[in-house]
């Protein structure tokens, strides 16, 4: 089972056939902010951008992309990808 939720996007207007994943990322710490970039992600609403920078608690923050997530590359930062916030 993938670890995403993948729906269409039709509000993009550049490339209307596009797909948009949403995934969840949990770790503690510092957040890979480079993971943003590298995966086209962004955080899903305001609460969620605000936990990037809590560093002293487990936290879960949405994330939406238009690519799926590289899970391997999040666990070398220690986060983990999954469908739940925890």
């Amino acid at each position: 089972m993938s670890p995403t939720r993948q729906f269409y996007d039709k509000h993009k207007l550049t490339e209307p056939c596009k797909y948009l994943y949403e995934y969840y990322v949990t770790g503690i710490g510092s957040f890979p902010y480079d993971m943003l970039r590298y995966d086209g992600a962004w955080p899903a609403t305001s609460l969620d951008a605000s936990l990037l920078a809590k560093e002293n608690e487990q936290r879960s923050i949405l994330l939406y992309s238009h690519r799926p997530p590289t899970r391997d590359r999040w666990l070398s930062f220690v986060w983990s990808v999954g469908m739940e916030r925890l």
